[in-house]
């Protein structure tokens, strides 16, 4: 889990001219400018250092970025699902759990801010920590996805967004059924996967 202000891979250094340069796109026009962040660990249990920390990066980096940008993507584990135990015989991997309240905080802190900074997209797709024992994606598809995704939507763990004509590909390799941990700290591309990916790309030429 990076940390903006502890951690010399993320010291950015915000100048106007970088996100105004002229010269960007060269003969090709302008460029697709992209955000991606990831691992936010949105939490309940870590005295609120997480929430912290992603309140700073909406609130003091991503806001002289936002008139430029095309769209934020946050690649997996939005929450911690995660409870701490006394009892040594949980820790075989039954005291991870989706726990809504982190959920209604991430969704209610970003969707506050695709609001305030008008963000054009706001792309998410799960990590393990997303789905821990959690086959239906519930929460992710209600308060993960911009816009929410209902129950009786289908979803696809592969998918495709269109911006300017560019192509952006996501594909959710966590497991499904997705254990808890600490039995789910891999992901699997299925070839059914692979398949609707590629049924869906031909869809886009298609078009």
């Amino acid at each position: 889990q990076a940390y903006i202000d502890d951690n010399p891979l993320c010291d950015i250094e915000l100048r106007t001219p970088l996100a105004m340069r002229s010269d960007w796109g060269g003969a090709h026009g302008q460029p697709l400018v992209l955000v991606q962040v990831t691992d936010l660990h949105v939490n309940d249990i870590d005295g609120g250092q997480a929430k912290t920390k992603f309140r700073m990066f909406l609130e003091t980096v991503l806001p002289p970025m936002a008139p430029y940008v095309d769209a934020v993507v946050v690649t997996g584990d939005l929450v911690s699902s995660k409870r701490f135990t006394a009892h040594m015989h949980q820790l075989v991997g039954h005291y991870s759990q989706q726990i809504l309240s982190e959920w209604k905080w991430y969704n209610s802190t970003v969707s506050e801010t695709i609001k305030q900074l008008k963000i054009r997209k706001w792309i998410t797709v799960p990590g393990n920590h997303d789905v821990f024992g959690s086959s239906s994606r519930r929460f992710y598809r209600e308060y993960g996805m911009h816009p929410p995704l209902a129950l009786n939507e289908t979803y696809s763990r592969s998918h495709i967004t269109t911006i300017r004509g560019h192509m952006l590909f996501g594909l959710d390799a966590a497991l499904n059924p997705s254990p808890h941990r600490p039995m789910n700290f891999f992901g699997m591309v299925t070839p059914e996967m692979e398949d609707d990916l590629l049924n869906n790309l031909r869809e886009h030429r298609a078009r």
